[in-house]
């Protein structure tokens, strides 16, 4: 007769983009020991703003090996843990209803037979406990103006500047690199975008911080007709942006 007891996290304080140590106790409360090595199923879903259970993050079963694998004796009680990382940005804000069951594989199929004399012993395998993650300070470079040439030839060059500021609520500490993209039309990202340059920002950037940069590209030959030139800050995206990287892209009229 297993039940899971004590279902917490080690953490105080849980920020998005945390990484999270679950712990838990299993227990036997049967008059044999396991028979079998078997595995616990965590699961873990957002609360939504209602209270109702939202999406599932984590649904995934843990095995165990070596000595934690051992037969689990009668009246004995054996600590578990797994870690996970919650989501960045929005997403790993809020309540979080974590779930574990004992002997359970990650669709909900167990190995041992469970009894007793409430005949509850399959129907009590689980345990659980919620937990709350507040917002994360994030960056958010944002592309403020952009200035192109209204014509260019052909094979020919043109000179391509660009304002970047820290919109966000946290300082960036290294560089990353900032791309000059040609395309035929206002979507970047698709299959006609071609790259003039690549950039690199040395330094980081403080809060509300800005900077400008000057490239001068070469326009590919054999072009001709209308095409817009964008700019995309971070364009490797090493800055953690969860929520804002929309603004990254600035776009010629």
């Amino acid at each position: 007769d297993l039940v899971v007891s004590n279902v917490r996290v080690a953490q105080p304080g849980l920020q998005a983009g945390d990484s999270v140590t679950l712990q838990w106790e299993d227990i036997n409360q049967g008059n044999v020991a396991t028979p079998v090595a078997y595995q616990d199923r965590v699961v873990v879903r957002k609360r939504n703003g209602d209270g109702s259970l939202g999406a599932t993050l984590i649904n995934t079963s843990v095995a165990f090996s070596g000595s934690s694998a051992s037969p689990l004796a009668v009246g004995e009680s054996r600590t578990r843990s797994m870690t996970f990382t919650l989501p960045d940005g929005v997403a790993g804000t809020g309540d979080f209803d974590i779930s574990v069951t004992v002997d359970s594989s990650a669709s909900g199929q167990g190995i041992i037979f469970e009894a007793n004399t409430t005949s509850t012993a399959e129907a009590n395998n689980s345990g659980g406990t919620i937990i709350g993650a507040t917002a994360r300070p994030y960056a958010d470079l944002f592309v403020s103006s952009l200035s192109v040439p209204s014509q260019a030839a052909s094979g020919g060059q043109a000179v391509v500047s660009w304002t970047v500021v820290n919109n966000g609520t946290a300082d960036i500490g290294s560089g990353w690199v900032d791309r000059v993209v040609l395309s035929t039309d206002p979507i970047i990202g698709n299959a006609d975008d071609i790259v003039l340059a690549s950039v690199k920002r040395e330094s980081g950037l403080t809060i509300a911080g800005t900077y400008s940069q000057t490239a001068s590209v070469r326009i590919p030959t054999r072009l001709e007709g209308n095409y817009r030139i964008a700019v995309i800050a971070d364009a490797n995206m090493v800055v953690r942006e969860p929520d804002t990287r929309g603004d990254n892209i600035r776009v010629s009229d």
